[in-house]
């Protein structure tokens, strides 16, 4: 008998920090998909990731999860630059001039606007110059 409770009592415990954190990030990608893991209350969930007893059942899924919390967050940062070099780039292209074709256009197939001089009266809708 002494001999069970000793495996029992032995036997790694789950943990509810695990749990509350799997049921609050599971609650969070559902409502956001992959923008949860800049939402602030993941911080709570990395939180409650961190108390997890290394000698919980749960400790192997808690690394886990924290693995992929971190993944997700770096991922979503490596977009943000991505972005954000997306729009320093437009930002600083050159603006191609009124009354010029923009670069790479041919020309010949310039459009310009009635009224301007290209001859169609009252109208003030592009027309194709041939």
């Amino acid at each position: 008998m002494l001999a069970l409770v000793l495996v029992v009592g032995c036997r790694p415990r789950p943990s509810p920090e695990y749990e509350e954190a799997h049921r609050l990030f599971s609650q969070l990608y559902a409502r956001h998909l992959d923008a949860a893991y800049a939402v602030p209350e993941m911080d709570r969930v990395v939180e409650l990731l961190g108390a997890v007893p290394e000698r919980s059942a749960d400790a192997p899924a808690a690394r886990e999860l924290l693995a992929r919390i971190q993944a997700g967050r770096d991922q979503l940062a490596r977009e943000e630059e991505q972005r954000r070099a997306t729009v320093r780039e437009m930002l600083t292209a050159p603006l191609d001039e009124p009354g010029r074709p923009a670069s790479g256009q041919d020309p010949a197939r310039a459009v310009h606007v009635a009224g301007d001089g290209g001859g169609s009266a009252g109208g003030a809708l592009p027309q194709a110059l041939d």
